[in-house]
């Protein structure tokens, strides 16, 4: 399970006046109303933000890795948590969330392996990627559920 408690923060020592900007920003129109869910989805936004972070301020391959490691971790982490609820609750478009996953997954993991074989770079596009896809995954997709499990006792 995802907490929050084992978050590594990074640690950003940047000599001039520039400061890295978030790329993602929680809001409220985020939640889905769900507690464990809405700590997983926070604690991804977290880790965007910190390989956004660690790519704008050129921290090293190796502090980008680990980042990009513990991003796709927490996704597989939370995707699966996520399943075991929508299943356990009976609902109905759970097989076609779980593509959306597993396709997510597969771009990832693909992008990962190219990665660490030095054929890609982390780029402000696939951050861009990472942001668009959370974005409307959580507006679009997961807003599906929340009325579906609030109408059969989910509660924060």
């Amino acid at each position: 399970m995802c907490t929050n408690e084992n978050l590594r923060q990074p640690d950003f020592a940047v000599s001039n006046a520039f400061a890295p900007v978030d790329l993602l920003e929680w809001t409220p129109e985020h939640s889905v109303g769900i507690a464990v869910i809405d700590q997983h989805h926070q604690r991804l936004f977290r880790l965007v933000n910190a390989l956004h972070s660690a790519l704008l301020v050129q921290q090293s391959q190796t502090r980008m890795a680990s980042l990009l490691t513990d991003l796709i971790q927490s996704t597989q982490s939370h995707f699966t948590s996520e399943e075991v609820m929508m299943e356990a609750f009976g609902y109905p478009e759970t097989e076609l969330h779980r593509t959306e996953h597993e396709n997510m997954l597969r771009t990832v993991q693909a992008f990962q392996e190219q990665f660490f074989r030095g054929e890609a770079e982390i780029t402000v596009e696939l951050m861009e990627f990472f942001k668009t896809w959370l974005h409307s995954h959580l507006l679009e997709c997961d807003r599906k559920y929340m009325q579906f499990f609030a109408e059969r006792g989910s509660r924060r």
